[in-house]
């Protein structure tokens, strides 16, 4: 084919004169055949390509078989991230570019893990229940769209694998997809049974599988309950996958988005070296990236967790708060950025600026349990204890295997204590400290619970146990930010009674 000299392939440059390809400036590995195929590819502008269409572009009158095609393929999948080149079975290939419009990658999201929700099968034997299923599995793909961090393949694309037989590492090939929803649905007089697989692509890995059970009466209010328990349940399973792969890697991968996965683990380990070294690896993604929002907004809730713990510098909190409003003046409107933006601000008593972002994160993205809990710590640390449990308990019951569970169940403890609901409060922060032996905040709460329900003898115990773990550990000052002064008083002198 005829070079041009210069190609604009969204956040990609292709040089023909010189066969260079390169991302803000920086050369991309690509060389040979694979730049010809890119090259076809993006002059078609979205069209689909036919392999024989390629095969006589690129190979000219040579014979080649298609398997060479597939490599080349294959290798620009790897140089460009998940999404842009999409197979259409048995008929060829088309490039997806973000100025097309058509809801694929923009700027920054190769390399976000990627997601295909299949069509979900019809057991039921009854034809009428096909627009239900194809009902729960657009909803399905529209709430796992919102979150911010997973870039999801278009319904329309997925569907095209509608009532044909699963290979899951070919339909990940060919869609660009790291990770594949299957599902199924099967009906029983008034009953339905939903059924959803994660299964990891490239590998046949089975990430996450679970059932969900309900009454078909309000077919509609089914769907969303349906919706609401795979999309809250299979995010915490896909971030947990994403850390895995990436802390596999070896540790000078130069990656933003890497070294933002890589802090997690350590953020949620609750300890003084994992904060440490959490807030390095994210401060390491910012020196990559200075407009990195999602980094920049954890890196402020790590600070304020430092401070929590009682591990904290004076300057802490002004770097929290300084990060949080550098990240929403930058006008983010990623979901997880504003729900943490709007925690760090509650953590700080400033209450008139932390429901904004977070109201905005929940409309953005309702099934998101974190945001459900953030929204949740703002209510109770502004005294609203009734309206802190509901979005606590939404948020257990959304996502009951998130890592950040034993956060959930303390917050919750919290909340029941503010409420009276004492005997549940130890339950609760019985189980929280269980789960997150660490954090020492969860100890003297559940050591004010069992001294309101007349257990001081336990609450001794527990005052011995956390001084054992921690032998400097003493009440400070009350922070002003903390749930109502009643309360703190209540505790602080619940405390002093254990000792």
């Amino acid at each position: 084919m005829t070079k041009q000299e210069d190609m604009v392939l969204g956040p990609f440059r292709l040089d023909r004169k010189s066969g260079i390809l390169s991302r803000a400036g920086v050369p991309v590995r690509l060389h040979g055949r694979a730049l010809d195929v890119l090259a076809v590819l993006a002059a078609a502008d979205g069209r689909l390509v036919s392999k024989d269409e390629l095969l006589g572009q690129v190979w000219f009158s040579v014979t080649v078989g298609e398997n060479n095609l597939q490599k080349q393929i294959s290798m620009l999948r790897k140089a460009l991230g998940d999404g842009y080149i999409i197979t259409v079975a048995r008929r060829g290939y088309r490039l997806v570019l973000p100025s097309s419009g058509s809801g694929t990658p923009a700027d920054g999201d190769a390399g976000k893990a990627s997601i295909a929700v299949l069509p979900f099968v019809n057991l039921s034997g009854d034809p009428q229940q096909e627009y239900f299923v194809d009902g729960i599995v657009e909803d399905i793909t529209t709430s796992l769209s919102r979150t911010g961090w997973l870039f999801v393949i278009a319904h329309n694309s997925a569907r095209t694998y509608k009532g044909r037989g699963v290979d899951v590492r070919q339909i990940g090939r060919e869609l660009g997809a790291r990770y594949i929803l299957l599902g199924s649905l099967r009906k029983s007089a008034k009953r339905v049974r939903i059924t959803g697989q994660l299964i990891e692509a490239a590998t046949g890995f089975h990430v996450w599988a679970h059932r969900f059970d309900g009454d078909m009466e309000d077919m509609f209010a089914l769907q969303d309950r349906m919706t609401e328990s795979v999309v809250g349940a299979i995010e915490p399973s896909l971030q947990r996958a994403e850390i895995a792969r990436v802390t596999a890697k070896p540790t000078e991968s130069q990656d933003a988005y890497d070294y933002y996965l890589r802090a997690l683990p350590h953020y949620r380990a609750h300890s003084r070296v994992g904060l440490d070294t959490a807030i390095a690896l994210l401060s390491r993604a910012l020196e990559i990236d200075p407009n990195y929002a999602r980094a920049k907004a954890q890196l402020a809730v790590s600070y304020l967790m430092r401070i929590e713990q009682g591990w904290g510098d004076p300057v802490d909190q002004d770097v929290a708060l300084a990060l949080v409003r550098d990240t929403l003046a930058a006008g983010s409107d990623d979901p997880q950025v504003l729900a943490t933006a709007g925690a760090a601000f509650a953590q700080v008593g400033d209450h008139a600026s932390s429901f904004t972002p977070l109201n905005r994160a929940i409309s953005l993205h309702p099934y998101d349990s974190m945001g459900l809990h953030y929204l949740g710590l703002a209510h109770l640390l502004s005294g609203e204890g009734a309206a802190a449990i509901d979005h606590f308990e939404r948020a257990i019951r959304l996502s009951p295997l998130d890592p950040e569970i034993g956060r959930r169940l303390g917050c919750l403890g919290i909340g029941y204590l503010m409420v009276g609901r004492d005997e549940e409060a130890v339950a609760v922060l019985h189980r929280a400290t269980h789960e997150l032996p660490s954090v020492k905040w969860m100890h003297r709460h559940l050591i004010h619970a069992l001294t309101r329900v007349g257990r001081l003898d336990d609450a001794r115990t527990a005052a011995f146990g956390l001084l054992q773990s921690d032998p400097g550990h003493r009440v400070g000052p009350l922070p002003a930010t903390s749930y109502t002064k009643a309360l703190n008083e209540d505790r602080y002198s619940a405390l002093r009674a254990a000792g």
